[in-house]
């Protein structure tokens, strides 16, 4: 069978087009979607950066830019809180800011990962 929209050579089983895609038995086409974000990346774009200390690429990538960026924004501040004060406290306030860190990386990736998990539109199933 000759595919009606770019004359390639089909066999008479196909239900589409093997190049263009166009539906060979009733005139539709056959269109492929995959959703345009990766739940792991976004995941990985929000726990790396946020061991230290920059918080929410990960939702800046999912499309939530103004939660990424308050994110981000609050996590230079903490940043900077954090280094002046253990330069005041001669690096004892890092035995408060690392566990504080990691809770909030925690915090971060477990809401991103339901949000991912809720826009199935977005990051597929």
């Amino acid at each position: 069978m000759i595919c009606p929209n770019c004359s390639t050579e089909n066999a008479e089983t196909n239900q589409f087009c093997v190049k263009c895609g166009y539906g060979l038995h009733n005139n539709t086409r056959f269109v492929y979607s995959k959703s345009s974000k990766e739940r792991g990346i976004a995941l990985i774009l929000e726990i790396l950066p946020g061991l230290f200390g920059f918080y929410g690429i990960g939702w800046i990538y999912s499309g939530k830019t103004m939660t990424g960026v308050i994110l981000l924004g609050v996590g230079l501040l903490l940043i900077f809180i954090y280094g002046v004060s253990a330069i005041f406290t001669a690096g004892s306030a890092c035995l408060c800011a690392i566990p504080t860190n990691m809770i909030a990386v925690l915090l971060s990736g477990i809401f991103l990962n339901s949000y991912t998990k809720e826009h199935t539109e977005l990051f597929g199933v």
